[in-house]
């Protein structure tokens, strides 16, 4: 947890700021029926409510569902915490779902935001970058990254390395000798996300800059809205067994304005996300949205 969120969220609070008064146009207001999906009214058993998250617990989470509802709310509602996407039997407030989810129990928020979502600058123009597709995560045990890392293993047009540490549960840089920076990964003109548990974190910062997103269709959706990217218009599509690999990459090197294009569509998406007290805005509708729907026990 990043120390300035902490200093924000306590100096927040002493200010007694809050987003009720933020005015929301109908384009933000869009948004809320796609995170809620819920579409009849629901039981719900098991309910907490907000004075019941500790706040020292799961902080990346705590603050932010505690900037969405307030602390003198009475909402009965179901969360959960973490990776897990997992339909819930029942409506419940959490991180990341399953684009292919049809029962509209998981109701997205946005959670963990110091950690998804952050601005990143690019200076540098797409003629200016490195004509290679570049790719760093962590395999661990993930077979599909270690499928994407041996289809692109002898292939020049793709710099790809496994960041995973060489010592277990070690954070530090000096423990993954393939580690590339933010800054560093903008030298170059496409930038590959591969899903690890669930959404890739870093589809969010590499829509705001000037290089270009390359993955396979996304699986999972976080309040980012994953599912809302189309291939072509966002990001270029590479097929999710890596079977077509340069064909795409030879596609789009050779049509630099389409990849400007695309780089400019991306980049309109991911700004709808900032300010995020916007979000948190948003976030307040869609909890309320939740309220209508749901019925505790």
């Amino acid at each position: 947890m990043r120390l300035n969120q902490h200093i924000s969220f306590i100096i927040d609070n002493l200010r007694g700021k809050d987003i009720a008064n933020l005015k929301l146009s109908q384009e933000d207001k869009k948004f809320v029926d796609h995170y809620c999906k819920i579409q009849n009214k629901l039981d719900i058993t098991d309910h907490s409510s907000i004075k019941d998250i500790p706040l020292f617990s799961k902080t990346g989470y705590t603050y932010d569902i505690k900037r969405i509802i307030k602390q003198d709310d009475n909402l009965r509602f179901r969360y959960r915490w973490g990776d897990e996407t997992t339909p819930p039997d029942e409506p419940t407030l959490l991180k990341c779902r399953k684009i292919s989810e049809t029962e509209g129990t998981s109701v997205l928020l946005p959670l963990n935001t110091g950690r998804n979502f952050f601005i990143v600058h690019d200076h540098k123009g797409f003629e200016q970058k490195k004509d290679i597709a570049l790719w760093r995560g962590a395999v661990f045990s993930k077979s599909w990254r270690k499928e994407f890392l041996a289809r692109t293993e002898n292939l020049p047009q793709f710099d790809t390395a496994n960041t995973q540490p060489l010592f277990r549960g070690s954070l530090s840089k000096m423990s993954r000798p393939n580690y590339m920076s933010i800054k560093e990964h903008l030298n170059y003109k496409f930038i590959v996300s591969i899903e690890g548990s669930d959404a890739a974190t870093n589809i969010k910062w590499i829509m705001q800059t000037n290089s270009l997103l390359m993955m396979p269709k996304p699986r999972f959706e976080t309040w980012f809205g994953e599912g809302l990217l189309q291939a072509g218009r966002h990001y270029i599509e590479i097929a999710s067994d890596y079977s077509n690999l340069e064909e795409v990459f030879e596609k789009y090197i050779t049509q630099p304005k389409l990849c400007r294009e695309i780089i400019q569509e991306a980049k309109a998406h991911a700004n709808f996300f900032f300010p995020l007290k916007k979000q948190f805005a948003i976030g307040r509708e869609v909890v309320n949205k939740y309220r209508e729907l749901t019925h505790p026990l």
